[in-house]
């Protein structure tokens, strides 16, 4: 597939471009060359036409959707500290099934046999056509090479050639807030803003910038490490919100150190919308407002919302992610 061609894909299983009208403009080529591109998705049978749509006095438009049934895809979150997330999806990026599995992360053989169940159970009567991870940590852009991470194992191993091994399968190794960001621009609680920031809690801390419609991860893919940011309390913000920290604190304080490293966060991205995925859906539906007032308090006004997708996110969006790119 050409480069035009996988962008002109991923337009229109993002919903973003729904006829070759709609592709034209948002590419900014001629109408014939987007119904080349179209032909060509066509062809190979990842898009397919799916009836007219209304006509602004002229012809009606074809319009155009991604193929459901092109290929399943598997999403991993290795970004909790006992367990680990995944989904199955199809072409269209439509959730199939999604499961957690108890998974101790402390050794590569305790990973490999719980992420190996795990998939195996997500492709029971599917044949997947490639294997999203997410995981915490720095991810050299193209290589999927892990540089830093709260977990040292993922640095220590090439995680896309032990996953490619275990699976079998073609292997895209991510950042897990970058993905749940883009899990949620898509469908979620962000669906359709052009910026906002996701902040990612697991087993450490992590946040994902989505500008003008796009992800921004920086050169060397470092953007969004918050998680030693010193709270007020003295405290690093991965320390201040650990799942011991989380065990034994209030919600009260939980709140106050929560709106200490946004608010920080906020003085230096000036965002409009904050997202909160992975263990933040386990203090309440409440905490979003809750944390939205105390900004307001700090004067950090921003909106403030709880994913969609919730534990889920992550191993949505890299799924997703992973389809548009194999």
């Amino acid at each position: 597939m050409t480069d035009a061609a996988r962008n002109a894909y991923v337009l229109i299983r993002r919903r973003l471009a729904g006829s070759r009208a709609e592709l034209s403009r948002q590419m900014h080529v001629s109408r014939p060359t987007a119904s080349m591109l179209v032909d060509s998705l066509l062809q190979e049978g990842r898009v397919r036409e799916s009836g007219t749509g209304p006509s602004t006095g002229g012809k009606a438009p074809t319009l155009l959707e991604a193929v459901p049934e092109q290929g399943c895809i598997i999403g991993l979150d290795l970004g909790y500290a006992s367990k680990v997330s995944g989904v199955l999806i199809d072409g269209c990026g439509n959730v199939l099934r999604q499961q957690e599995r108890f998974c101790e992360g402390s050794s590569m053989d305790a990973l490999e046999a719980g992420c190996a169940a795990l998939i195996s159970v997500l492709s029971r009567g599917k044949v997947p056509a490639a294997l999203g991870i997410a995981l915490s940590g720095v991810v050299e852009p193209g290589s999927g090479r892990v540089l830093k991470s709260v977990n040292p194992l993922f640095c220590r191993y090439d995680m896309k050639n032990v996953f490619s091994r275990l699976s079998g399968l073609p292997v895209l190794v991510e950042n897990r807030a970058r993905m749940a960001a883009a899990a949620e621009a898509f469908g979620g609680a962000a669906d359709r803003e052009r910026d906002f920031a996701l902040i990612s809690l697991g087993r450490s801390i992590g946040a994902a910038f989505w500008i003008d419609g796009a992800p921004w991860s920086g050169p060397r893919g470092a953007a969004g490490e918050i998680r030693n940011l010193r709270l007020e309390c003295g405290m690093r913000f991965e320390e201040g919100l650990s799942p011991a920290e989380a065990g034994v604190q209030s919600m009260e304080v939980l709140l106050e150190r929560t709106a200490d490293g946004l608010g920080q966060l906020l003085d230096v991205m000036d965002m409009d919308l904050l997202v909160l995925a992975g263990r933040f859906a386990d203090w309440g539906k409440n905490f979003p407002a809750l944390l939205e007032r105390k900004l307001a308090e700090r004067q950090e006004p921003c909106r403030v919302l709880l994913s969609r997708f919730g534990r889920y996110s992550a191993a949505r969006g890299v799924a997703f992610r992973c389809g548009e790119l194999m």
